[in-house]
């Protein structure tokens, strides 16, 4: 995990059992300049690269294993030493790279010093990454405008929502109430809100589907283009003595 201390210097953790192990960047990033950051780690320990300014410990040498997904601007390092002031990163991104072994410091000079994005570009696609992100931003001045889609209420209520269920091959419109199946998009009318929608009696001895589908009730505009967004929501479903539930129980922008 990768985050910014509130003094400005770059972060770098892992977990090992139940030891967090983080290293500290000698350099700064909080002066409105573009920066170079390279995290790795391997066998070999942890290693912390910034703008060509490298810190190194031996210190961890293996990590706990973990299934997950990466989150570009939000880092939950709140338990961490240091932890930023928001969680959410308050400056811009150019791009981020995954790589499945560690990079040579040639390997990091040439990205370090890429003269053009056409150049980065190619040095990146050369190294094989396992996962990429290059978010186009050439820019040096950051996004100072307002964001249409949201702006002044809450997230939730910017989506729009419908609920079908389907069994026995007989689908029903469970939000915004209608027989048979909902319409190809979620209507205007289908704000998401406080509600709470039942799909009925259903049989036991056939499969039922539930399709719940979300989207955004104005488009993207310049600023938020790309962005997840997740509101939050909770079903339920019981029989006889027993109640199952999925929950996603807050609201959040994603990159």
């Amino acid at each position: 995990m990768l985050w910014v201390e509130p003094s400005g210097l770059v972060a770098f953790g892992v977990q090992s059992g139940s030891t967090l192990a983080q290293l500290v960047s000698t350099a700064t990033v909080n002066n409105g300049a573009w920066h170079f950051v390279a995290a790795q780690f391997s066998s070999s320990g942890l290693k912390l690269d910034v703008d060509g300014s490298t810190t190194t410990s031996t210190t961890i040498t293996s990590a706990t294993s973990y299934t997950g997904y990466w989150h570009l601007g939000w880092a939950g390092e709140s338990s961490w030493t240091n932890p930023g002031t928001n969680q959410y990163l308050n400056g811009a991104l150019f791009g981020w790279t995954v790589f499945g072994t560690v990079l040579s410091s040639t390997n990091l000079s040439n990205l370090d010093n890429a003269a053009s994005l056409s150049s980065y570009t190619s040095t990146i696609t050369g190294l094989s990454p396992t996962a990429e992100w290059l978010l186009s931003d050439a820019g040096t001045t950051a996004y100072t405008g307002t964001i249409p889609v949201l702006g002044t209420n809450q997230i939730c209520q910017r989506v729009l929502i419908d609920i079908q269920d389907t069994q026995n091959s007989v689908s029903n419109c469970v939000y915004p109430a209608g027989a048979g199946v909902c319409a190809s998009t979620p209507p205007s009318t289908a704000l998401l809100s406080s509600f709470t929608s039942s799909s009925g009696s259903l049989s036991s001895s056939a499969p039922f589907t539930l399709l719940l589908r979300m989207d955004l009730g104005t488009a993207s505009v310049a600023g938020v283009t790309g962005l997840h967004l997740l509101a939050d929501f909770a079903f339920s479903i019981s029989h006889g003595s027993w109640t199952a539930e999925v929950t996603y129980p807050a609201s959040s922008l994603q990159l």
